[in-house]
């Protein structure tokens, strides 16, 4: 097991982890860890119940130690463990070696020996790190009769949502149905009238009709809400309808409101913190089974915060950012956004779903809107044909064309986790260090047996269908993606694959198997599912002014 690389500091460590290591006794156990990783602490509990003294250097207070990580272990995930210089693996890997009993021979064999004399392996000497906070948010507040709020502390008032006044005192809120008006159905809307009403209840200082409905304008302003059909300011009647900029497009994920705040300086920073948000919100609803209830995460009381928060990618202009920023933004909102959805649409459970699903479901970005497959094919693949499909996402005349990395890098597909069992884990990746960063994963998806494995004898190789789906990024044909997988691969492995690629010049052909990909997800049995939208729901449209 093993996590993430991403976190922020804790205090410092405990009186056994600072233990003094003997130079003449038992060499060095190093911990490359995170804090708040679970496997982190497993890992350590292990080796204090056996008084084992060790060096933990932690990538939340040394961020730049990652580099002596990578060039240690060549893996993203931690923790990693060193016995001396000898590379134990993670977490899994030493609990196996503890299980077999190996583990505690290979620290006694550890005695009389020196700590490994590598700088890569010594404590960092600069000051451990500050996490780094959001930016002050800006944004004046609402006042109303002399009460002044935030934007979401007045909208969760009106709503009675997030447990606020309202919902504990029982006052009336607003009731948004789906409403008929002149034969047709307009969903998730409220009238002008019911609003001023419900603004007279909760606001009592509030003098008159007429007051409560110049609030309903200064609302309607700020973009609160918007007239269903977009053609009409705000009036206080029972017959014109409004509907919440929340509910305005549901497969929008980051629609939740329209920024009007400060903006973040570093997009990397500002999206990791909206991920950070999310995962801890995870965490708590996690299932017996290990399996996320996704329907209890889009309930919980900050995912309403979580949702405000990530409305800030709306304002990323992605053709200013420098290609390797774009690169590494652009896989981690990916990953968000699967996880995103799940919580908030419900997970694709059929071929057809997983259809509507990856071309429905969208983020606003920089004012341009993007469908999971138009962020993977048109930005990050460069603007290429996606699988079963002619013709590239953007036109020369689409303004999002801009938005289009230079070139397609064949190793983005081993860092996009589109929710299925079959997908890589998921990596955050960081605008320094992507380009080494791919080439970790790009090593760590080929040595998985299940998506890369070579029968010499059979002169057989069965690979994962992404390499099927995506072939004009691995070269075109199929010697062209084994060379390039050969690139990929260490040790024995390498070897048989260049072994079978060079009898291939001798017309010795070799077979290659696209294994059967598996669709599952993480999400816990009978949670919500995909169902493809709201009916006439304007796809697209990014109603996001």
């Amino acid at each position: 097991m093993a996590a993430e690389l991403s976190g922020s500091a804790t205090p410092p460590p405990s009186p056994l982890e600072e233990a003094p290591l003997d130079a003449t006794s038992h060499g060095q156990i190093t911990i490359f860890s995170l804090d708040g990783c679970m496997h982190c602490r497993r890992v350590k509990a292990t080796l204090e119940s056996k008084e084992w003294p060790y060096r933990e250097i932690s990538l939340s207070l040394y961020p730049t130690a990652k580099n002596a990580m990578l060039k240690l272990s060549d893996r993203l995930t931690v923790p990693q463990i060193f016995f001396n210089a000898a590379h134990i693996g993670g977490a899994s890997e030493l609990h196996a070696l503890d299980d077999e009993g190996e583990l505690d021979a290979m620290y006694a064999a550890m005695a009389g020996t020196a700590p490994p004399t590598s700088i890569l392996f010594a404590m960092p000497t600069m000051a451990p790190a500050v996490p780094s906070a959001a930016p002050a948010l800006t944004e004046p507040p609402i006042c109303i009769a002399g009460e002044c709020s935030s934007y979401s502390a007045v909208l969760a008032r009106l709503t009675g949502s997030g447990g606020g006044a309202a919902a504990a005192t029982g006052a009336r809120t607003l009731e948004i149905l789906d409403r008929k008006l002149r034969l047709r159905t307009h969903r998730k809307c409220f009238s002008g009238a019911h609003l001023v009403d419900v603004l007279l209840t909760l606001w009592p200082a509030l003098s008159s009709r007429a007051e409560a409905a110049q609030v309903g304008s200064m609302l309607f302003d700020s973009q609160m809400f918007a007239h269903v059909s977009l053609d009409r300011g705000f009036v206080d009647d029972f017959d014109v309808l409004y509907r919440l900029q929340a509910d305005a497009e549901p497969l929008v994920l980051n629609s939740w409101r329209v920024w009007g705040d400060r903006v973040d300086a570093d997009p990397l920073a500002m999206l990791n913190r909206c991920r950070v948000q999310l995962k801890t919100i995870i965490s708590r609803h996690i299932s017996a089974e290990g399996r996320v209830v996704y329907d209890a995460v889009a309930e919980d009381a900050d995912f309403a915060a979580f949702e405000e928060a990530v409305c800030e990618v709306q304002t990323v202009n992605l053709p200013m950012l420098a290609d390797d920023v774009r690169l590494a933004f652009c896989l981690n909102l990916y990953n968000l956004c699967i996880m995103h959805a799940f919580a908030k649409v419900g997970s694709p459970e059929t071929t057809l779903g997983r259809m509507s699903f990856f071309n429905r479901v969208s983020y606003t970005v920089g004012g341009l809107c993007f469908s999971l497959t138009e962020l993977e094919s048109g930005v990050i693949r460069a603007n290429r044909a996606a699988p079963f499909t002619f013709s590239a996402p953007f036109r020369a005349s689409d303004p999002r064309r801009a938005t289009s990395l230079p070139v397609c890098d064949a190793r983005i597909h081993f860092a996009l986790n589109c929710g299925a069992a079959s997908c890589p884990p998921i990596k955050v990746f960081s605008a320094v260090a992507v380009q080494e960063e791919l080439r970790i994963v790009a090593l760590a998806f080929c040595e998985q047996e299940s998506n890369v494995s070579i029968d010499v004898e059979r002169r057989t190789v069965r690979l994962s269908q992404i390499f099927n789906w995506y072939a004009v990024d691995f070269g075109g044909s199929q010697r062209e993606c084994l060379k390039r997988i050969s690139g990929w691969l260490r040790g024995t492995k390498k070897e048989e694959l260049v072994q079978l690629l060079c009898d291939g010049r001798k017309k010795k052909k070799v077979k290659v198997i696209y294994v059967v990909y598996d669709w599952s997800t993480n999400a816990a049995p009978g949670g919500s599912v995909f169902g493809g939208g709201a009916k006439g729901e304007k796809r697209g449209a990014c109603a996001i002014s």
